[in-house]
């Protein structure tokens, strides 16, 4: 199995955490090396030739990112992790196949480096890997340094954080929060994302300019917003298109159970206001758009491990609202009054 990094990580996440503990070693079916007929035929008669390989699984279910800092010991692999390698948390395993050498006992240790999401080096694990002469692989805790724990169930290793570690996040911390969420819910990680409303209230949205017009003529001119007003759904956590995307589905679930509608839909308002703009100014209209906010709180659990995210809030328009429209205006500056067209001018926002 030449197989270097793997990204079922649901899947194998939920097999290593099974057994927490256990130590023993399991013996799985042959894995026959990739060689070539003639070099298979060669090879019957030489003892201590690349027969097979055994397959042990890394998985970081921790907070930290894990970095493969070394390996010592016999280094006979198929294929494995090159160092260097990092493992992000709740995505994908590392894979080290060991090869199974007639005769011999294949064994290394493996040591991870486990750095905070600010880079700060945590501490470091390390576990052990071998294959004796018969090919049944063995798996089991070496060192760790820092506040980890290494479960071995079988072949699949798992670092985790210690038991009931807790995470909270406030409001006040948006961009904690989206860094968080960025982190384990905008990909397919082991992961359990979970948003749970807790309010829900109308709110104004921010107010945004319409339209604008340089009026550097001789006579007022009528300004007028008439295009409509598409406004987007928005929310508390300064997180991309892309992340938003992400928790569309997270977030929709529900709300729409709750209150009955969804999030991250846009709408567009209509307009038809407008207003005179003198000689010699500058004018412009706004709009605040009427928008339904529900705050609630994220629950993310991995492993061992509860992040809590409280006072999220994201607003949506309301859709039978409708808007307030302002009128802004101030004098040209004598550089506009000398240099802009002698005319108005109107520009969309």
């Amino acid at each position: 199995m030449n197989i270097i990094r793997k990204t079922a990580a649901v899947l194998l996440a939920t097999t290593a955490f099974c057994g927490i503990g256990s130590m023993a070693a399991v013996a799985f079916a042959d894995s026959p090396a990739t060689t070539s007929p003639a070099a298979q035929s060669a090879d019957q008669d030489q003892v201590g030739k690349v027969q097979y390989s055994r397959g042990f699984h890394f998985n970081n279910l921790s907070g930290d990112t894990a970095t493969l800092t070394s390996i010592n010991g016999n280094n006979n692999f198929e294929g494995n992790a090159p160092v260097g390698s990092v493992l992000k948390p709740g995505i994908g395993l590392d894979d080290f196949e060991v090869t199974y050498l007639a005769a011999n006992t294949d064994s290394d240790d493996i040591t991870y480096a486990m750095t905070d999401a600010s880079g700060h080096q945590d501490g470091s694990v390390t576990f052990h890997v071998s294959v004796d002469m018969w090919g049944t692989p063995t798996a089991s805790v070496g060192a760790v340094d820092g506040p980890f724990q290494l479960a071995v169930n079988g072949a699949n290793i798992t670092v985790l954080d210690p038991a009931g570690t807790v995470h909270t996040i406030s409001g006040d911390d948006a961009q904690a929060q989206a860094a968080t969420l960025k982190q384990f819910c905008a990909e397919n990680t082991a992961a359990q994302c979970t948003f749970t409303p807790t309010s829900e209230t109308h709110v104004d949205g921010p107010e945004h300019v319409l339209v604008t017009e340089e009026n550097n003529g001789s006579s007022p001119a009528v300004l007028s917003a008439t295009k409509g007003d598409t406004v987007s759904s928005s929310d508390s956590l300064e997180v991309d298109g892309t992340v938003g995307v992400n928790i569309l589905d997270i977030v929709n679930a529900s709300v729409t159970l709750k209150y009955g509608h969804t999030w991250g839909e846009s709408h567009t308002f209509g307009t038809g206001v407008s207003n005179n703009v003198p000689a010699g100014y500058f004018g412009e209209i706004t709009a605040i758009a009427p928008m339904i906010r529900d705050t609630g709180d994220f629950a993310i659990n991995m492993g061992n491990t509860t992040w809590n995210l409280t006072g999220v809030h994201f607003d949506s328009p309301e859709q039978d609202g409708a808007e307030h429209f302002g009128y802004h205006e101030h004098p040209l500056t004598q550089q506009q009054l000398d240099t802009l067209p002698k005319t108005a001018v109107v520009h969309q926002a």
